[in-house]
């Protein structure tokens, strides 16, 4: 594993399940009431996560169990994290290295993803600071 997948592991496995144990991730919670789940996958490997909104926090959860995909590069992840995924998906689109791969993927739910996504990895910088 190299270490841009031991980012994304250690990412989704440690500090965004930490930042809900503390009681963090309210906003992004909020934000993501109604959207379906969306799956981020790293092209270069098999390594996915799913996000899923719950009740009480979004459930992170190992696998591609989600109708919304997105795919991006390894060596993009820590700037993904920082980015707007829209910027991120444009701009990878024109340079074919990443993509949304869901044709039926709502422009609506994507920039409500967006939304939750810039809150969570707010919070989760913050908790970590």
């Amino acid at each position: 594993m190299d270490d841009n997948n031991a980012g994304f592991h250690h990412y989704h496995l440690r500090q965004i399940p930490k930042l809900f144990a503390v009681g963090g991730g309210e906003s992004a919670l909020l934000a993501s009431r109604e959207l379906p789940p969306l799956c981020l996958r790293l092209s270069d490997s098999d390594e996915a996560y799913s996000y899923h909104p719950g009740a009480h926090r979004i459930d992170i959860v190992a696998g591609t169990e989600a109708p919304l995909l997105y795919v991006l590069p390894g060596e993009q992840w820590q700037e993904f994290v920082s980015k707007p995924l829209i910027e991120s998906a444009n701009k990878a689109t024109n340079r074919n290295e990443s993509s949304i791969l869901n044709a039926d993927i709502d422009a609506e739910q994507l920039t409500r993803w967006q939304q939750v996504l810039q809150l969570l990895y707010a919070a989760t910088a913050r908790a970590i600071d």
